[in-house]
């Protein structure tokens, strides 16, 4: 096996450990949804914070970093393993910015946050859920401070989701929807 290979493989091997985290938190997340009584919830929220700063560990590694430099110095021969590459790089570079201890408070709070959804939702009492919405607010603020934007925080949260996606063209996407469908809307009103 070429040094270049062996390279990649270890490179693979430390992306799955990212993903087999990442599956661990979707279980997680899961449970918490469909199994877990609500008295869970605290115990829940510390796990989900622990697994998203390891999984944060293993994303800011300097060996991952390294092999990311290495490996896009070499230029990966195929496209498959380029689009791995330039993902990973994309999604690393995002990482190093924000700190360990936002990533696991995230996790936290979104874990309390469900909960209390569920609640506020099952009694009608949106005040209950109002302090975690708040919570979540202002850290996912944070994030968009320590990742960066131009003009618009949200779209430092929007490019996560949506690489190069900018608040703005959708905001002029959503316009011409609009201008579109409000005319059937009408039409589909009138014709009942």
């Amino acid at each position: 096996m070429a040094d270049a290979d062996r390279r990649y493989a270890r490179f693979l091997d430390l992306v799955h450990e990212v993903h087999d985290l990442g599956s661990a938190m979707g279980l997680l997340e899961w449970d918490q949804e469909v199994m877990m009584p609500p008295r869970g919830v605290v115990g829940r929220a510390r796990v989900r914070a622990t697994v998203a700063a390891l999984m944060h560990d293993r994303m800011v590694d300097d060996e991952l970093g390294g092999l990311i430099a290495e490996l896009a110095a070499a230029g990966p021969g195929d496209p498959w393993s380029a689009a791995n590459l330039r993902e990973m790089k994309r999604q690393r570079d995002r990482a190093v910015k924000v700190p360990r201890e936002l990533v696991a408070d995230l996790a936290r709070e979104g874990s309390l946050a469900q909960q209390a959804w569920v609640e506020a939702r099952r009694l009608d009492d949106w005040a209950r859920f109002a302090p975690h919405l708040a919570r979540l607010t202002d850290l996912k603020r944070r994030e968009a401070e320590a990742v960066g934007y131009a003009t618009e925080p949200y779209d430092a949260l929007l490019d996560e989701y949506e690489p190069g996606a900018r608040a703005a063209a959708l905001a002029e996407l959503f316009t011409r929807l609009r201008q579109g469908l409000v005319p059937v809307l009408d039409a589909l009103r009138g014709a009942a």
